[in-house]
Order: C-alpha cells, then sequence, then structure tokens
C-alpha cells in the first residue's frame, strides 16, 4: 500500500468544488505534500517518499504547520483545521486501515494501543491468561516512552524493550492462583519516510505470576523459537519469523539421549542475505543447538513424545511395527498383507514429511537417530 498524492489531492478537489471554499487540483496537491511534510510536490516526488510501502504497523505523521504555511502561500482560504480534517480524512479514505496523526503524541498513543491488542491476542500470553483467576481484564501495563530522536532515519528499525504485565480481576468464587501474567517484550520502531512510521511489538515471554513466584525469579522464562533464533543467530525478528518453519531433527544415541537439535535452513526459499548471515554463522545452513535450547522455549513439554514412521519398530514390544494406514502396532505380517502397495514407497514418503514438518511442530516429538524399520533399505532408519 502506497500513498496516491493524484487520487487524493483529486478527492479534495471534488470534495470542495461546492463549497465556500473550492481547492483547485494543483493547490490540493501542494496542501498534501505539505501534510505529509514536503515543502513542495516537486520535493515528495523527488524523495523516496513517494515510493515507499505502508503495512498495518505503519503510521502517518502529518506536519499542520506546515500546511498552514503552504496553503496560505497559496491563497487557499479555507481554515487549517478544516484543511487539516478534510486532508486527514481523505487520507484514511485510500490508506484503509492506517492510522493518520497530527502529532507524535497522538501516534504515540495509537503505538501503546496497538501493544496493548498485540499483547492481548499473543499466544503465549493467552495461554497464560487461560490459567489465571480471572473475572475479566483489569489491566493491560506495557510502559514505553518512545525517543523519537533516536529513530534512525533510513528505516533501520530501533529496539525498545519492554517489561509490563497484563492483569485481570479475580473471581473470589474460584480458588485463587493467580491474576497477572508479567510479559516481556521488544518494540521496533523505524522511520522509512518523512511522515511515516512503523512500529512492531515482538513478545519475548509470558509467565503467570503466581503466589509464591517471587523467590523463584532467578529462574529464566520460557520464550518464543522466533525469540531464540534472534539470540542464537544474531538475526533480526523478521528474519526470525522466516526461519521458524525450518524443519529440525535430533542426533541422539541408540538408547535415546539427545545430544543436540539440528534446524536445516536450507529447505526454506531465504533471501541470500540471510542465507550469507545464517553461514557466517554456523559455517552452512545446518543450525546445530544443544539439548537446552529446547528446553528454553515456550510449549515445550518436559518430555518428548515418540514419533514413529511407517514401518518404524515399537520400542518396547519389538515383534511391532507401526502401520501408518491403521494408526497402530501389527507384526510385520498384517502390514505386507493388509496393504499390498510398495511398502518401502510408503515408508520414504512418511520419513518425508517428519524430516519436512518444521521445526517448531517437533518440539514435543522425537525420533531416534537410527531407529529399526522394517521397510527402510537394509532395514535400517534415517534420520
Amino acid at each position: 500500500m502506497r500513498v496516491d498524492v493524484s487520487a487524493i489531492s483529486f478527492a479534495i478537489r471534488s470534495q470542495t468544488a461546492a463549497t465556500p471554499h473550492p481547492i483547485k487540483l494543483s493547490h490540493a496537491q501542494q496542501c498534501v505534500a505539505a501534510a505529509l511534510g514536503h515543502n513542495s510536490l516537486a520535493s515528495l516526488q523527488a524523495s523516496q517518499d513517494a515510493g515507499a510501502a505502508l503495512d498495518l504497523d505503519s503510521h502517518v505523521v502529518l506536519d499542520p504547520a506546515l500546511l498552514e504555511a503552504r496553503a496560505g502561500a497559496l491563497g487557499v482560504s479555507m481554515p487549517v483545521g478544516e484543511l487539516l480534517a478534510l486532508v486527514t480524512a481523505s487520507l484514511r479514505h485510500q490508506l484503509h486501515g492506517i492510522d493518520i496523526h497530527a502529532s507524535l503524541d497522538e501516534c504515540e498513543d495509537a503505538i501503546r494501543n496497538a501493544m496493548n491488542n498485540r499483547a492481548l491476542n499473543d499466544e503465549q500470553v493467552a495461554g497464560e491468561l487461560a490459567t489465571v483467576n480471572s473475572d475479566g481484564l483489569d489491566e493491560v501495563y506495557l510502559p514505553v516512552d518512545i525517543p523519537w530522536d533516536q529513530v534512525p532515519s533510513d528505516g533501520k528499525p530501533l529496539e525498545i524493550a519492554v517489561e509490563g504485565h497484563i492483569s485481570m480481576n479475580i473471581d473470589d468464587e474460584r480458588p485463587y492462583w493467580g491474576h497477572k501474567v508479567d510479559v516481556s517484550a521488544m518494540l521496533e520502531v523505524s522511520h522509512p519516510a518523512t511522515a511515516v512510521w512503523q512500529a512492531t511489538l515482538h513478545i519475548s515471554s509470558a509467565r503467570l505470576n503466581r503466589p509464591g513466584d517471587d523467590d523463584d525469579r532467578d529462574e529464566p522464562a520460557l520464550i518464543s523459537l522466533e525469540q531464540a533464533l534472534v539470540e542464537e543467530l544474531d538475526v533480526s525478528w523478521e528474519e526470525a519469523d522466516l526461519l521458524v518453519d525450518a524443519p529440525m531433527h535430533e542426533t541422539a544415541s541408540e538408547d535415546g539421549l539427545v545430544y543436540s537439535y539440528i534446524f536445516d535452513f536450507s529447505r526454506l526459499d531465504l533471501p541470500a542475505r540471510l542465507q550469507r548471515k545464517i553461514t557466517k554463522k554456523a559455517g552452512s545452513l545446518q543450525f546445530e543447538v544443544q539439548p537446552s535450547f529446547r528446553e528454553r522455549l515456550h510449549g515445550s513439554q518436559t518430555s518428548q513424545q515418540r514419533h514413529y514412521v511407517h514401518g518404524d519398530q515399537h520400542e518396547i514390544e519389538p515383534l511391532k511395527f507401526f502401520c501408518l494406514n491403521c494408526d497402530a502396532f501389527f507384526e510385520v505380517s498384517h502390514v505386507a498383507l493388509a496393504h499390498p502397495a510398495d511398502q518401502g514407497a510408503a515408508y520414504a514418503e512418511s520419513l518425508r514429511r517428519w524430516n519436512r514438518r518444521p521445526g517448531r511442530s517437533k518440539l514435543n516429538f522425537r525420533r531416534p537417530a537410527s531407529p529399526r524399520n522394517a521397510f527402510a533399505p537394509q532395514n535400517t532408519g534415517t534420520k
């Protein structure tokens, strides 16, 4: 989505044509450019602002003072308050869903509201809130003061750490089990164009503040897979979002002792720059992490459930093998007789699907490095 100065200016001319203060198309174009922080339409067209892409995290902050000065120089008779309201309404109509503000203070208030909504709808936060003693929402407290003058003007983001909480009203008719969820987040603020600001909140962790928990605050809070990849690979949040769907497999001993987990980023369609960054950090697009990596992640369980592909031998009952068609274990003769199709091909497809599953969907599952399989080549499994 981009600002279409011509369409906005035409709308302003059309809406004022039958009023006591009609505005010519050329004057409307100059006023829109001034509202967007430029002294003239030519200045706007010559800048990179004209092609700046906007999304739902974008905020447009107008310059009322420059608009007033430019309108006065052009001899526009409409009162500046009405003119500002007209430009704002025209921009909102054309930039559907984008917030338009008359000052940075208004913008900051809107960003805080967006942060609150983002936190309330976050999966981690929602999971923790589901366990609280609740009789409705009490407060969302995510304090932040944006140092606007410190935000780079080249579009690179300024990262601001945010520590706060979400508290609920206590339901006196239920046993008390905590009513406040502590939230850690990172707010990224960027300034890609003169009048355009972008603000994105990333939730790092959410944790129910249970009674008596204060003594345990030295324990690290669980974090998202995105946050873990940001920390391990020194990538940005946007880059981490591209990496979370990478297949992941474990390296383990025959008795199931996990040595490490390996993310295979080569399976993803990544930008060349991100591929180079990962390769520089890890030596290749396969990135190995310690077993403790998984223990830090929100949503991980204490123990992992064994995953079986077609033909895998049962861990406890060695005479039984997994039949994918029946989703159950049988002696190998059942599989061959009941499903006469190529069992080797069925095994290979089952294994391919397991290997291609995103890492975040395999956090609570495991498959040994070399399990016995009735249909694998030479009766040996692969990772």
